[in-house]
């Protein structure tokens, strides 16, 4: 299922961004369904490489179909939030995390992170 406020696009993950999916005006990513908490889960940057974690939403986020509260994410990952899926799309330990600041790439796409196409 593709959240229609998305409209298939793609949201680009980098080594400075956190990212919030919710129903919530403030979400980085907003999901407007009601199985969907006003702030429902973040993805963040760290050392294990990207990390979702549960902000205490009343459904649940799904890895995998897998009730996590918080699972580093990896390649082709489905994450379920609500009734919407996104699929992972990027190697989560690309570039370290102690990379240069000053490096001009540093603040290049690490990964992708799309809703995943519905099924016919």
């Amino acid at each position: 299922m593709v959240e229609p406020d998305t409209d298939g696009r793609r949201f680009v993950l980098t080594r400075a961004r956190i990212l919030v999916l919710g129903r919530g005006d403030d979400c980085d990513i907003r999901i407007e369904r009601d199985s969907v908490s006003r702030h429902h889960a973040r993805i963040v940057r760290n050392e294990d490489g990207w990390v979702v974690e549960d902000l205490d939403s009343m459904h649940g986020v799904y890895v995998n179909d897998l009730l996590v509260r918080r699972a580093v994410l990896h390649e082709a990952d489905l994450l379920r939030i609500g009734e919407v899926i996104f699929k992972f799309a990027g190697d989560p330990c690309e570039r370290p995390l102690d990379s240069d600041p000053g490096d001009s790439n540093s603040g290049a796409p690490l990964a992708t992170f799309a809703p995943k196409p519905a099924k016919n």
